[in-house]
C-alpha cells in the first residue's frame, strides 16, 4: 500500500515538473487525472486484490486513454 502511494505521488511531482518546472505553465487538470488514477489502482488493490504492480499498469493505461480522449478535438 505505501509502495503504492509513493509511486503514484513519484510519477505525479515528475508530472509536475515537466509542466511548471520547463514549460512554466500551471495545470489543474493534472490533480483531477491524478485522482482518476489514484482512485483506479486503490480500488483494484483494495477491492479486487490485485497486486499493486499489474493495478498500477492498469491505471496508466485507463488513465492514459481518458486524458487522449479528453485531449483531442471535436
Amino acid at each position: 500500500m505505501v509502495l503504492n502511494v509513493a509511486a503514484l505521488n513519484i510519477i505525479v511531482v515528475i508530472g509536475l515538473n515537466l509542466l511548471m518546472g520547463y514549460a512554466g505553465q500551471i495545470s489543474l487538470g493534472h490533480a483531477a487525472f491524478f485522482g482518476l488514477g489514484a482512485y483506479l489502482s486503490g480500488i483494484l488493490t483494495t477491492t479486487y486484490g490485485f497486486p499493486v504492480w499489474p493495478a498500477l499498469i492498469l491505471a496508466f493505461v485507463v488513465t492514459g486513454l481518458s486524458r487522449m480522449r479528453s485531449g483531442f478535438p471535436r
